[in-house]
């Protein structure tokens, strides 16, 4: 973090670092470049569909929401199902060669390098990180579990301490 313009310096550089390298590809294959951006837009996409596809669920679940400064109101869930239609539908397209009848070289491989990843993280998680994975409500109650500790350990010192006297 940068003192004087109060911003993370550091991350910006890599930012920089690594758009510059994946623009280098464009120089080599615009084929290639085209797969990177297809397949970049697609896991955004994905991002997108997850976040608002878990708000549909609460809201047609009826649980609440967390307070934000942003709100939809009463049109909120039809705004989410329509989100997630629209989203759906540019999410199938970036999958979709740029030309009918495409060449092998001109053809959107996006998809095989998202089933890909998708295959391995779904294998990591069925043979790894299902058994070690604790989600942010076990961290956060493993973090209240210390404090407590801490000030019984403070009170405690402070009743041995006032015997004392």
């Amino acid at each position: 973090m940068s003192p004087t313009l109060e911003v993370p310096v550091n991350s910006i550089y890599m930012t920089l670092l690594f758009v510059l390298l994946l623009s280098l590809i464009n120089l080599g294959s615009t084929v290639a470049f085209m797969q990177v951006i297809s397949l970049g837009v697609a896991a955004m996409l994905t991002s997108y569909l997850i976040s608002i596809g878990c708000v549909t669920l609460k809201r047609i679940r009826g649980e609440p929401l967390l307070p934000s400064k942003f709100d939809l109101g009463r049109f909120g869930l039809a705004i989410n199902i329509i989100a997630a239609l629209f989203l759906l539908i540019c999410w199938i397209f970036t999958f979709f060669p740029v030309a009918p009848h495409p060449t092998v070289a001109d053809m959107n491989w996006a998809s095989l390098g998202y089933g890909t990843v998708i295959i391995f993280a779904l294998v990591y998680y069925v043979v790894r990180a299902r058994h070690v994975y604790r989600g942010p409500v076990e961290y956060v109650r493993k973090i209240w579990r210390a404090i407590e500790r801490i000030q019984l350990g403070c009170a405690r010192e402070a009743s041995f301490a006032g015997s004392m006297w």
